[in-house]
């Protein structure tokens, strides 16, 4: 070969143009490779919570940790700020969620469910297991009111109780003693106890319905606190009560003690009857007695008043007969007898018996 042809000879560059292909094509390999998650992400939506955060009865302290768990996996974490927290959980439906609050778990859990907002007031006793119990659901079917059912009787208990102890405020003020407080599921009064000195003490059994994972609500004095926990199997919950309202119905006797008896009130004493008075008879006037005709035409007489006198009547004319016709025959000689029935003519008004 010619020096000159040689010297114009390249080898050919394919091994090193295809190299630099794939580099500028490797990003966006990898952005359709990461779509798919992406997407995924995006279908997926965290399930929110927040609420209250209460340690032994009272509010936690800002800046406790709170966290929500899934498994031995810490899903979500965040702190408390004025007594409440939120917490955005990533997961899986149907994937449990329990809480910790602090070093202790909470006595609450939840069913992760994609989108939700739930709130969820958690409690904890500074117990450092886990709960046992299978969650409820997040969201609770609303029931509809109606009349309380009668309470369940227990025929066997099986399984330990769950105890409640804490305090009982009504209206702001400690609960009086033999106010009743009630544990129910569902509306249904499960057991109720007498507030002692401003505090109670509930074991809430299981009876012939499964408590497991079931949510507890209590009542003073049958006014609804709005305050629930989980039941389980031989817990120990320290839960203080406040309700606002007037009590529904008569508080319990205080545990130990003796109701007082209702004292039976005295029959009250029938009056005697007032006898009904029967008016005074009016006595009739005194009849003048027999006289003369002076003496009881006295008044007349004296005024001039009286012209002419009659008695009786004529037996053929039925007219009256004349007994005095001048005031001259009115004299002590001419007599009137009681019952009889005169006339009397007179020259002006005159007012007389």
């Amino acid at each position: 070969m010619p020096p000159s042809a040689a010297a114009n000879h390249r080898p050919a560059q394919f091994g090193l143009r295809r190299p630099r292909l794939l580099l500028a094509l490797l990003p966006a390999l990898l952005l359709l490779a990461a779509l798919p998650l992406l997407a995924l992400a995006q279908a997926n939506p965290p399930h929110f919570f927040a609420g209250t955060v209460t340690v032994e009865g009272d509010r936690a302290a800002d800046g406790v940790t709170v966290v929500a768990m899934i498994g031995e996996r810490e899903a979500a974490l965040t702190t408390v700020k004025d007594g409440r927290y939120t917490l955005k959980v990533p997961g899986a439906a149907g994937q449990t969620i329990v809480f910790k609050v602090g070093e202790w778990y909470a006595e609450e859990s939840a069913i992760f469910e994609q989108g939700q907002r739930t709130p969820l007031n958690l409690t904890t006793d500074g117990r450092a297991a886990p709960p046992t119990s299978t969650p409820t659901p997040a969201l609770t079917p609303t029931l509809t009111p109606g009349p309380t059912p009668a309470p369940q009787i227990c025929t066997a208990q099986s399984v330990p109780p769950h105890f409640f102890t804490g305090t009982a405020r009504l209206n702001g003020q400690p609960a009086p003693n033999g106010t009743a407080i009630a544990a129910l599921l569902n509306g249904q009064e499960l057991v109720a106890v007498a507030v002692a000195g401003g505090s109670y003490s509930l074991r809430a059994p299981q009876c012939n319905t499964p408590l497991a994972g079931q949510r507890i609500s209590f009542t003073i004095g049958g006014i609804d606190t709005g305050q629930t926990a989980v039941w389980n199997q031989g817990g120990r919950s320290r839960l203080n009560l406040t309700a606002s309202g007037r009590p529904a119905a008569t508080p319990l006797p205080p545990a130990g003690s003796t109701p007082a008896p209702t004292p039976t009130p005295a029959p009250a004493a029938t009056p005697a009857p007032t006898p009904t008075p029967y008016p005074t008879p009016t006595p009739a006037p005194p009849r003048p007695a027999a006289g003369s005709v002076a003496e009881a035409f006295a008044g007349p007489l004296a005024n001039g008043s009286v012209l002419a006198i009659w008695t009786g009547e004529d037996e053929e004319t039925g007219e009256p007969a004349p007994l005095l016709d001048t005031p001259e025959e009115f004299s002590e000689g001419n007599w009137l007898n009681r019952g009889d029935i005169i006339w009397i003519k007179l020259n002006r008004a005159l007012e007389w018996e």
